[in-house]
């Protein structure tokens, strides 16, 4: 769970860990989903090579995709035997996908049948489980928050047309109180205290600065300028200087 980070990749870690699970529930099943699923895969490539195919190309509607009508439709006017060849295998190929799809989809469902039915308290830590239930728990509070969202928005614009309709009907007494005490002395009360704090932080740092430039006393100065000139005195008394 440390790795998901969105609902996409909180469903992508789902379907590994129902496909571990599956695998160690029903061996025989998870093996047959898996071959079609290739094979699906590589057919569904060469698919999609064919449909450049000059014959094919030339049947693309306006989206860029290639019906089944406008094939058959093409082949009851083409008397061209390559062309019919092509227009056949796109055909046969397509219904090849539809039908290992629709297998698969069959698997799995009954795949997550077999994996909900294994699941229960005593049982969930076995066999990848205990990771399922966690990530569909998730994946459920993602569409509750959704659906929260959702509602909160849908509320906002309910409450949104409501004022805007009971505008024109507000008294001269209820817009004063809106825009003056509501909005006007909130923004001067707000800018009041900002700049209170404003110069509150400068006299406390002028205090600072004050205190730290007068810490030392005047008599101190004074001291210690004396000191200075006595040790100044005997330095030129040793160099020779001497004054009445």
């Amino acid at each position: 769970m440390n790795d998901v980070g969105s609902k996409a990749e909180a469903a992508a870690v789902l379907m590994e860990y129902q496909e571990l699970a599956w695998a160690a529930l029903d061996a025989a099943t998870h093996q047959e989903y898996t071959v079609i699923q290739k094979r699906l895969e590589t057919t569904i490539d060469d698919f999609n090579e064919l449909k450049n195919d000059s014959f094919l190309d030339a049947l693309k509607n306006s989206k860029g995709t290639i019906t089944a009508k406008a094939v058959k439709d093409r082949l009851k006017r083409t008397g061209d035997r390559e062309e019919t060849d092509t227009l056949n295998e796109f055909l046969t190929t397509e219904a090849t996908i539809k039908e290992w799809r629709k297998t698969c989809r069959v698997l799995w469902s009954d795949a997550l049948t077999l994996i909900d039915r294994t699941i229960y308290p005593d049982n969930e830590d076995r066999d990848n489980l205990k990771e399922i239930v966690v990530l569909n728990r998730y994946l459920e509070l993602l569409d509750d928050i959704a659906t929260e969202k959702r509602a909160i928005k849908h509320e906002e614009l309910e409450l949104d047309k409501a004022l805007y309709e009971h505008y024109p009907a507000l008294t001269e007494d209820e817009i004063k109180q809106l825009v003056v005490d509501d909005k006007w002395l909130m923004t001067i009360d707000r800018d009041v205290h900002t700049e209170m704090d404003r110069i509150s932080q400068r006299l406390t740092q002028r205090i600072k600065e004050l205190a730290d430039r007068y810490e030392t006393s005047l008599p101190q100065f004074n001291q210690r300028v004396v000191r200075l000139e006595q040790a100044v005195g005997k330095h030129l008394v040793k160099m020779g200087f001497v004054w009445n």
